[in-house]
């Protein structure tokens, strides 16, 4: 991802970006918004992954879950799940102007990522 990146009119990243730090993250995002600002029609990035939310808004188990998850990530890899607002940053670092979350499989959110 750092050297090369696939050509199309959308580029998912599947569970990918938790993985990684906030600086690496907004370079990924970067290069692949560099790939799709090349189509005429323009282009998107979606992603799926989980997002930490708001604990009072959530419901109890999922939250319980998401943490556990976040906590794993934190003891294994050194790395985090995301809240909508750490999220909101890293795009905007990237630059991207726009995005839409959609919460879809249980803990999984998708979110399309437009530049």
């Amino acid at each position: 991802m750092f050297e090369g990146v696939p050509h199309g009119d959308m580029i998912m990243l599947k569970w990918i970006l938790h993985t990684w730090s906030d600086q690496d993250c907004i370079k990924i995002l970067e290069r692949f918004k560099e790939e799709i600002g090349k189509k005429e029609n323009g282009g998107k990035i979606v992603i799926m992954e989980m997002i930490i939310e708001n604990q009072e808004l959530d419901e109890h188990q999922s939250t319980e879950t998401k943490l556990s998850f976040d906590i794993g990530m934190m003891v294994c890899l050194g790395d985090q799940e995301r809240s909508e607002q750490q999220w909101s940053k890293l795009f905007a670092h990237a630059g991207f102007t726009h995005y839409e979350i959609y919460h879809i499989l249980g803990l999984t959110c998708l979110i399309e990522l437009f530049p």
